[in-house]
């Protein structure tokens, strides 16, 4: 028989094995599945959400039933009273912790102003430090080449 007339790889080709596509039918039957089963999720989180609501609603018709009792009721005014104290606690609690935030604002902006400008001394010093390694290089160099350079005779 001998050798064939062209060959059938190139030289300095290297050999591979293709791995065969899936037939298109397959791969959409999985995409099929896939979304058919994300439905499924999404309806379930849709129908707990619904349901959680439903029950809010019911809480708060309770809620409204029970306070009309507790309107009705002799001890009105003690709630009343307890219930501004709390609010008054409230609002105390609230500008404590404005105060705080401002006071954490301003030590914030402070603590960045000192970071920039430890940066801007970080890049000046690299720089002088470049500059340094740079005339070290030079003064290496020269060096090397009175090393290399026979002395003259006189």
């Amino acid at each position: 028989m001998g050798f064939a007339k062209y060959w059938v790889l190139k030289p300095c080709a290297i050999p591979t094995t293709t791995v065969e596509a899936k037939p298109l039918s397959t791969v959409a039957r999985n995409d099929r599945f896939i979304q058919r089963s994300n439905k499924k999720v999404v309806a379930e989180l849709l129908l707990d959400r619904t349901v959680a609501a439903e029950e809010i609603e019911v809480t708060d018709t309770v809620d409204a039933v029970e306070s009309e009792k507790v309107e009705d009721a002799p001890d009105t005014v003690e709630s009343a009273t307890f219930t501004c104290a709390s609010e008054q606690i409230l609002i105390e609690k609230i500008k404590q912790l404005e105060t705080l935030i401002d006071t954490l604002r301003r030590e914030n902006f402070t603590l960045r102003e000192q970071q920039l400008k430890r940066d801007k001394e970080l890049a000046h010093l690299q720089m002088r430090v470049n500059k340094a390694e740079f005339e070290h290089r030079n003064i290496d160099g020269q060096i090397k080449k009175l090393k290399v350079r026979k002395p003259t005779d006189c």
